[in-house]
């Protein structure tokens, strides 16, 4: 009978000891949640945004700088009232629209990243939780994690956004100085010792 007795009481305690842990759990989970709240659509939307903010007056520096080259370019040759400048201009607007697209998938990449990034943080810390069952502890390093992943990410260097877009002249050049019939961008001849953007 004792023996019964006190398996009844271990198995007792060992129900309390369990409750307690889940409801620790609970706790800290509840606590886990509240810490990693912030991390909504919300907060992915602007971490984009603030990417494209950013890189956005350098494309703009970068389009006047290269526009004005274009002008001197055309003006070079005499072709500032022509056939080939609206093909070239309407090139390079094609070329402005696709490195803004560019940006703005480059902003959501990196927004989808840090995503990425936080749900791995947030199951870590779920799983220092079940393992420690210690909420505070949970909780002290969700707020560390969150801390470290709401701090925005310095943001490389940004530019030469046109450099392909140009060298597409400068490698035609090349090819029409080596071989005669091919044929020249936007009306441009082989004539002309203008450097070509």
């Amino acid at each position: 009978m004792g023996m019964c007795g006190g398996s009844n009481k271990d198995a007792e305690q060992a129900r309390a000891d369990e409750a307690a842990r889940q409801a620790r759990i609970e706790q800290g989970t509840k606590n886990i949640d509240r810490v990693y709240s912030g991390f909504d659509d919300k907060f992915y939307e602007q971490r984009s945004q603030d990417y494209f903010n950013k890189a956005l007056p350098t494309l703009n520096m970068e389009q006047a700088r290269t526009k004005q080259e274009l002008a001197y370019q055309l003006a070079n040759r005499g072709l500032l009232r022509s056939s080939a400048r609206n093909q070239r201009e309407n090139s390079f607007a094609l070329e402005v629209e696709k490195q803004r697209r560019a940006i703005a998938d480059q902003g959501l990449s990196q927004a989808n990243s840090l995503r990425a990034a936080v749900e791995e943080s947030r199951g870590n810390v779920y799983n220092q939780l079940l393992a420690s069952a210690d909420p505070a502890q949970a909780t002290a390093a969700a707020t560390r994690a969150q801390a470290n992943l709401t701090t925005p990410s310095p943001i490389g260097p940004i530019g030469n956004f046109f450099a392909d877009w140009s060298n597409i002249y400068l490698t035609n050049k090349a090819a029409r100085a080596e071989n005669p019939n091919v044929q020249p961008l936007f009306g441009m001849n082989n004539k002309s010792s203008a450097r070509i953007i």
